[in-house]
């Protein structure tokens, strides 16, 4: 529904500035309180009609199946609310803020759906009239519950039982018999090389080095 989103066209470096660059945002504004999506074509865009045109594409979704994005962004910043079924609720919204400059309402298609135009300092309270999705957003309360409830779920690199088996074999196998097993092993390699014929040969040389 929004036809507003421009086409980056190319062009020289003495190309005049994009109007349609780095518009108003709706997520830089609202963002921190009320869900922000992109519009449906988004995903379809080329990259180079992406950077700096996001506000273009940037909604809130609506209970009603309708959303609130940018309308327009110069000379005045202009915030839409379109909606397939909600006119009354356009129409009362209307009546209350008909004082304030910006405000107006449009029906297409004989009234079957609505587009309700006003600036940035209304959209709480429009939000709020229309049912606006908001952001989820946990307390630390919730926060620190969800924590504890985790706890038995984390990724633990310690297998269980593993510390009590290694402090068994710890406590089963004294340091003495460690020292004796090191000697014994020390023992039976010094022995192999003694039996081979190999050292042998090395000690007789050895013996008529020091005769001579």
């Amino acid at each position: 529904m929004n036809s507003n989103i421009p086409a980056n066209a190319t062009g020289g470096p003495n190309k005049p500035p994009d109007p349609f660059l780095n518009p108003f945002s709706l997520k830089k504004k609202f963002g921190r309180r009320w869900r922000i999506q992109m519009e449906e074509s988004w995903a379809h865009e080329k990259p180079e009609n992406k950077i700096g045109y996001e506000g273009w594409s940037e909604q809130v979704p609506t209970a009603c199946g309708g959303f609130i994005g940018l309308y327009q962004d110069k000379p005045t910043v202009l915030l839409q609310f379109y909606t397939p079924s909600q006119r009354p609720t356009c129409r009362k919204l209307t009546d209350q803020f008909k004082d304030t400059p910006g405000v107006s309402l449009d029906d297409w298609f004989g009234g079957y759906e609505s587009v309700l135009l006003f600036p940035p300092e209304l959209f709480e309270q429009v939000a709020e009239a229309v049912g606006a999705r908001k952001r989820r957003v946990l307390s630390p309360e919730h926060k620190a519950k969800l924590g504890e409830a985790g706890k038995g779920t984390r990724f633990n690199p310690v297998l269980p039982g593993s510390e009590d088996r290694q402090n068994l074999q710890k406590e089963a196998i004294p340091p003495q018999a460690g020292d004796k097993a090191r000697e014994g092993r020390e023992a039976r390699l010094n022995g192999r090389i003694s039996d081979s014929p190999l050292s042998e040969d090395r000690e007789i040389l050895a013996n008529a080095q020091d005769e001579g």
